[in-house]
């Protein structure tokens, strides 16, 4: 629905709308949503907890024993034990009916309120000279239905509400970085599923530096409990095989830092299930390597207590 604003109104002029009935002030900079009747045009709920019971989920609204039929669910404030119901989410209207997402149980209490003039626009369109950059102000609570809105521009407010699964085109950007020389903190969190609504950093136990390719943290465990594993067996030769294989000191190419280890391609010829291929480089699983050096050295500890 497009709402097409007079082109020279004065400070104070009020437009309304003949087909949604909903009426605008003009302030000299923007159109704001205008109700003449502020506090009147509320209407307090009846309670219908008296008919929770878990299994229905319409109910009539009315106040004051007379039906009340809200425009959409956005025009009502819906309270249920003490939490505010979320529009169209856990709840929707249709004529003098509030239908709940989820039967509300008979233990539940209830209160709502029906709201005044709203503004359920989908498109609002300015015409040229109306308003300064064309903007829009609303005063108060702006509600959007299942429908959406599109908003080209920047959009600002105190606050946002909700957890943000809808959302396109927002966030962060995300860029590959292997040159800086710098602390970065990974973040984590308690939440495995669901929304994140909080986040944490360490500023000294856990860390990451893009260049040297350095994740720090203060105790490293590997996951090693019997319970998990299966045909379990002893390395046998260990010491002929580690015999095989090389330590070796060098220099990381893209960053000229100094390092001990192995060559992956080297210790692939002896234990192949220690090193893996990504398709592009091999990296190499130097926990698995203290397995073989411990037998090795029980193996050569016996040779010398057998001389």
């Amino acid at each position: 629905m497009a709402l097409n604003f007079p082109s020279s109104p004065g400070i104070g002029s009020v437009f309304t709308d003949s087909t949604s009935g909903f009426s605008y002030g003009w302030d000299g900079i923007v159109w704001k949503s205008y109700s003449a009747a502020s506090s009147s045009s509320i209407r307090i709920i009846d309670d219908i907890s008296g008919s929770f019971n878990g299994i229905g989920k319409t109910f009539t609204l009315t106040s004051n024993s007379v039906p009340l039929s809200p425009k959409n669910a956005a025009s009502l404030l819906i309270n249920l034990g003490g939490v505010i119901q979320d529009p169209f989410d856990d709840y929707t209207v249709g004529g003098s009916n509030i239908v709940f997402s989820t039967a509300p149980d008979a233990i539940l209490t209830f209160s709502g309120i029906q709201y005044g003039n709203a503004i359920p626009v989908t498109t609002v369109t300015i015409p040229d000279g109306t308003a300064t950059d064309g903007n829009f102000t609303v005063t108060g609570r702006l509600n959007v239905g299942n429908a959406g809105a599109i908003i080209t521009g920047v959009v600002t407010a105190t606050s946002f509400v909700g957890n943000g699964s809808g959302l396109t085109g927002a966030g962060s950007t995300v860029a590959d970085d292997t040159t800086t020389n710098q602390t970065f903190y990974p973040i984590f969190t308690q939440t495995t599923s669901g929304t994140i609504t909080a986040s944490k950093v360490s500023s000294t136990k856990l860390t990451y530096n893009p260049s040297l390719g350095k994740l720090q943290a203060t105790i490293v465990n590997s996951t090693s409990d019997e319970n998990l594993k299966k045909d379990i067996h002893t390395i046998e030769n260990a010491l002929d095989k580690i015999k095989q294989l090389r330590g070796v000191d060098f220099n990381w190419k893209d960053n000229d830092q100094k390092s001990i280890g192995v060559v992956a391609q080297e210790l692939q010829k002896v234990f192949p299930e220690l090193v893996f291929d990504d398709g592009e480089n091999l990296s190499v699983n130097y926990n698995g390597l203290i397995g073989v050096l411990i037998e090795s050295i029980k193996e050569l500890s016996n040779k010398i207590d057998n001389k």
